[in-house]
């Protein structure tokens, strides 16, 4: 566990985005950090609260990179990320107060405008109705080891569609 933990150290950065900046990649490392817990779990061992933190904190990127619908902006060489889909493979115990909105659209929705400063992602909405407007922005630096040198991309969702998508897939 405290190798799992120091690797989230090397290869995430301190907003919980994985260092390919690769929403795809975050789902490579959410999916093998949620197999350990299953392992964990089936051994009937419990799971050390630094670790359950870390996989919350591997959840913030998609939540900060969503669409009004509920999807992350797909960036990189990433596809779409269905964000409850997501968090409703999470034990319970995982779950933040804010997941709620993206399982089921109750309770609080997220703030309007995201930041992923280590990143560099940036999503500007109007709202989180389905006719709202929400733009994203790819203004970081270059990923690591496997990344697309695509940067001041942008992406444009509106009225319930992708007006203009990711160019890098």
């Amino acid at each position: 566990i405290r190798e799992f933990v120091h690797q989230v150290e090397i290869q995430f950065h301190p907003d919980g985005f994985q260092r390919e900046l690769s929403t795809g990649y975050q789902g490579v490392c959410v999916h093998n950090y949620l197999r350990a817990v299953n392992i964990l779990k089936h051994a009937g061992m419990d799971v050390h609260p630094a670790f359950m933190k870390v996989i919350q904190l591997m959840h913030n990127p998609w939540k900060k990179l969503a669409r009004t619908n509920g999807w992350a902006f797909g960036f990189q060489d990433s596809t779409d990320i269905n964000i409850g889909d997501r968090l409703k493979r999470l034990p319970a115990e995982y779950l933040t107060d804010g997941d709620k909105w993206f399982i089921d659209k109750t309770g609080t929705p997220p703030d309007r405008n995201s930041i992923l400063k280590n990143a560099g992602y940036c999503v500007l909405r109007t709202g989180w109705q389905d006719d709202a407007l929400c733009v994203a922005f790819d203004g970081g630096p270059i990923g690591g080891a496997h990344q697309h040198e695509d940067k001041l991309s942008f992406q444009l969702y509106a009225y319930g569609h992708d007006l203009i998508g990711e160019a890098g897939l």
